[in-house]
């Protein structure tokens, strides 16, 4: 154990050093003068003298590498620097507001563990039947929803409709946290029910409860006392190794919420461009994601056993303790009554079987034509918005400003009277394909980086996946919010920054396939009859890997699209008076109570587009990998 815990220790060190060289060269891409910053800040007119004397003051006239050796001396000293805006210390300002944040976090993880681990085992313990398929429903309409309209969702009737609750601010005590916990917890929850179900699944289908049922164990006992003890483990370890997308998502719900938190601390340091506070957010938040997984890490090499069983014999062991023990008792009993009624009335389970699996695929056939029909129906309207639209999505009449639906507008006006029709369908084309283009960048980066790392291997391998593990350790929303306000926002900025930091997802599946077939018999030959690697790349190694490769990219597009509009949502993305669903959602907020459709509108759109992404995806992957079906 205690050698496990220094091998990951030194495994994180050059991962600490990639984290602090990557965040300290983020902030110096950026073309403003963090002196003019101060400069603008302080209202004052400084001269070239003054403003010289405070280069030297901060160490910005030093070539760059002094610059980051200087800097990261002073992290390791505690000194963060001075905020451009406030003038406090950087550390100062970041521990005052990580306790609101940490708070926030941990009463999400609790609800969503209250709300996902019951209705997972529920769903799976009732597979197949109406309460699996409704918890099932559920769980994906919730991981449909992007968390900030969740959150205005929440605010307009819990607050501003019902009044049961405060609309913003965490001066109200309890009641303060209710509507923030809500909006985490709910996307949260719908991922790990769906995860719960699969996990307990999984463990009803081993060999040891079989044993169990044949034993005459009733069912509640194996469950209670078997099942669920064997999937906790997986369970716990999931949940906490989420943590990372949570300190991502608290950045747009703290600024809904005004949750006086560091989410909301860095979005404002990001509007006022204040580099030391975005330093600290993103240097924090990786520590803490780093941390929090390699906690999770020792925690499960301690408490698994098979793990300490092949520490101690240095050879596999079998899936589940005790399993040999009780498939012995089993055979010592008398066999099932089920088992003897088969026999004697000729019924064969198997090839009941093969029939279900068989009608399965056909359905699942059927399913992706209907999807791909759907989903091809949502392009075209993208790509030919600007003929379908029944008004000028750009053009403003304020007589008509913030009609309610119907009197000539379908879904109303917004605050300049442009209609809300209009700019739906036209903010379908910015946000559908500014989003098919960030997941054909992630791909195309990943793919070419994870063939040539499993091609290739040697140095160039371990190089480009320490690069890989590097961006891999930063909570992504958090590095693509700090990517996306240093480039000073902006649709491709976002697209830029969200490309940044999901790359290495796809690189790392490309390199495992290519791992995967490299040594077989097929390309072995190839390379006997003379093809160069370009050629075996192209005709032998590309057509074998692209079918997991097509499966996950199909499935990101809807996570991308909720992502991309976040960005906007905070500002960071399109800029009006450009229509984007996001950035349609952050201008109309305001409105919420007096005209809704002002959000809902768009809100509703980005929902119905990725819930028909969500299922081309889901049922992509039934129709491309037998072992979902």
């Amino acid at each position: 154990m205690q050698r496990y815990i220094i091998k990951r220790l030194l495994q994180l060190i050059p991962i600490l050093i990639g984290i602090t060289l990557l965040t300290f060269l983020l902030m110096n891409v950026s073309s403003i003068d963090a002196v003019d910053i101060m400069e603008q800040n302080t209202g004052g007119n400084w001269s070239e003298a003054q403003k010289e004397l405070m280069r030297q003051e901060l160490g910005l006239n030093l070539p760059l590498p002094l610059q980051y050796l200087r800097w990261l001396f002073n992290l390791l000293h505690g000194d963060m620097g001075v905020s451009y805006i406030s003038g406090r210390p950087v550390f100062s300002a970041f521990m005052e507001k990580l306790p609101a944040t940490i708070y926030l976090t941990i009463t999400s993880i609790v609800l969503t563990i209250i709300i996902s681990i019951p209705l997972g085992i529920i769903s799976a313990v009732r597979q197949n039947k109406v309460t699996d398929y409704i918890i099932r429903f559920l769980s994906f309409i919730g991981n449909s929803l992007p968390n900030f309209f969740v959150a205005l969702l929440l605010i307009y009737i819990f607050a501003l409709k019902l009044g049961l609750l405060p609309v913003m601010g965490n001066a109200a005590g309890w009641k303060s946290v209710i509507l923030p916990t809500l909006t985490l917890a709910i996307a949260m929850a719908a991922k790990y029910t769906r995860q719960v179900r699969a996990t307990v699944l999984e463990e009803l289908n081993q060999d040891y409860v079989t044993g169990a049922r044949a034993r005459g164990i009733p069912e509640r006992r194996i469950l209670y006392f078997n099942v669920l003890k064997s999937s906790m483990l997986t369970i716990v370890t999931l949940l906490a190794l989420s943590i990372g997308s949570l300190l991502g998502g608290t950045a747009i719900v703290e600024s809904i919420f005004l949750w006086d938190g560091v989410g909301k601390l860095a979005v404002d340091a990001i509007m006022t461009r204040d580099y030391p506070i975005i330093q600290a957010y993103v240097i924090w938040m990786a520590i803490i994601y780093v941390a929090v997984n390699l906690v999770t890490d020792i925690v499960y090499h301690y408490l698994d056993p098979r793990i300490r069983l092949q520490e101690m014999r240095r050879k596999p062991v079998k899936r589940r303790p005790g399993i040999r023990k009780q498939l012995r008792f089993a055979q010592n009993t008398e066999p099932d009554a089920r088992v003897l009624s088969n026999v004697q009335t000729g019924y064969d389970p198997d090839h009941i079987s093969v029939r279900k699996q068989k009608v399965k695929r056909d359905y699942a056939k059927i399913r992706l034509i209907v999807f791909l029909i759907l989903v091809g129906i949502v392009l075209i309207i993208a790509a030919f918005a600007s003929h379908l639209t029944p008004y000028d999505p750009y053009a403003q009449d304020l007589s008509v400003a913030l009609q309610p639906p119907g009197n000539g507008h379908l879904l109303g006006t917004d605050r300049y009277g442009r209609d809300m029709l209009s700019r739906v369908i036209m903010g379908s084309q910015t946000t559908i394909y500014a989003s098919l283009l960030l997941v054909l960048i992630i791909v195309v980066t990943g793919l070419v980086v994870g063939v040539i790392c499993g091609w290739k291997g040697g140095k160039l391998d371990t190089v480009l996946m320490r690069i890989s593990d590097v961006f891999l350790a930063f909570p992504g929303m958090v590095f693509a919010i700090a990517v996306a306000g240093v480039l000073a926002g902006g649709l491709m900025n976002a697209v830029v920054a969200l490309a940044a930091i999901s790359w290495p997802k796809f690189a790392r599946l490309a390199r495992s396939q290519v791992l995967s077939i490299r040594g077989l018999p097929y390309i072995q030959a190839a390379k006997l009859a003379g093809s160069g690697t370009g050629k075996i790349i192209w005709k032998h190694i590309l057509p074998n890997i692209t079918g997991p490769i097509i499966v996950t990219a199909v499935l990101e597009i809807g996570t991308m699209i909720m992502e991309l509009a976040g960005l906007s949502f905070l500002g960071l993305g399109a800029t009006p008076p450009l229509a984007e669903w996001g950035s349609m959602m952050s201008n109309g907020r305001s409105m919420l109570q007096t005209c809704p459709w002002v959000v809902l509108a768009p809100g509703v759109a980005i929902f119905i587009t990725v819930v028909l992404f969500n299922l081309l995806g889901d049922t992509v992957r039934d129709v491309m990998d037998p072992r979902r079906r």
